[in-house]
């Protein structure tokens, strides 16, 4: 959606203000990257300018890139991260136009964005709300973000800091249990996030069961969706974890697909199987708001 019309405004000026906004972005984006040594990425420029020959303004289907910036296989580093975040906000020296506050949702993808590009965004989170930058979808795929990025990811995101993102996904970052108890350590004071995906993370165990206790078993939490599939919770883990499930009031959709919660027919192994699955049967019996889960290839 476009800017709404003010008072005495005409469409054209809105036009007008959104293609300047635009022009701006461009413009700043090329001054950070030679502030800071970065390379200019040619490809998001003519992304956002909507000079791409595959961009089709006639297809309703089709993604507004100044709107959805979709970022994949570039090798941006930390650096050409940076740059994009220092760009949004606007306010280097010589930049001109204040901040860009059209990105609704922001995606990196294989871009080894490393735990100072993911460090970059988190400053976004923290300070552009403050310059109408009101981001909702922010995404690090196989970027190379571990333990530190996730720290500074939940502190952005702790106690009201940022209201205005909804989903946050992590998937295929290898930062573990340690980035998991950093990242939740912001999440759980958080009251606006709906959506968290941390898919193949290398999380296992009962530690990481309870670092999701911490995250849902607060009345503050408004989390719908959590995807965690391709991790380790195991059986006691899912034990743990249940315990919280049996309390949470919000969660509608929960991922637990591929988690090792496998059958194992040593009398001691097999015991803490079948507690962990008839835990997991009984807060299902009281949990009254989760409508689906995905529990294939345990």
């Amino acid at each position: 959606p476009r800017p709404l019309l003010k008072a005495n405004q005409t469409i054209f000026d809105v036009l007008q203000l959104y293609e300047d906004a635009v022009e701006n972005f461009v413009s700043n984006y090329k001054k950070a990257c030679g502030l800071i040594n970065a390379e200019t990425n040619s490809y998001i420029i003519k992304s956002i300018s909507g000079d791409l020959e595959d961009n089709n303004e006639d297809d309703d289907d089709a993604i507004d890139p100044t709107l959805h910036l979709l970022l994949a296989d570039l090798n941006l580093r930390p650096s050409g991260t940076r740059a994009i975040a220092w760009a949004i906000l606007g306010n280097g020296a010589d930049m001109k136009g204040g901040s860009y506050k059209n990105f609704q949702s922001l995606q990196f993808v294989r871009c080894d964005c490393r735990d100072a590009g993911a460090a970059a965004f988190a400053e976004v989170l923290r300070i552009g709300p403050t310059s109408d930058v009101m981001i909702k979808t922010l995404s690090f795929v196989h970027c190379n973000v571990f333990s530190l990025g996730c720290h500074m990811l939940g502190n952005a995101l702790a106690s009201g800091m940022n209201t205005s993102l909804t989903t946050l996904t992590l998937d295929y970052n290898k930062f573990g249990n340690e980035g998991i108890v950093k990242l939740i350590h912001g999440l759980r004071s958080n009251c606006t996030m709906e959506t968290l995906n941390l898919r193949f993370c290398n999380m296992e165990g009962i530690d990481f069961a309870a670092s999701l206790c911490d995250l849902i078993n607060n009345n503050k939490s408004q989390l719908s969706k959590i995807n965690v599939e391709g991790n380790k919770l195991g059986a006691k883990g899912l034990g743990v974890f249940s315990r919280a499930l049996r309390k949470n009031k919000t969660l509608t959709t929960l991922d637990i697909s591929d988690n090792a919660i496998n059958v194992d027919y040593e009398p001691k192994n097999f015991a803490i199987f079948s507690n962990g699955l008839t835990s997991f049967g009984e807060a299902l019996l009281i949990n009254k708001s989760l409508k689906e889960i995905n529990f294939r290839s345990n």
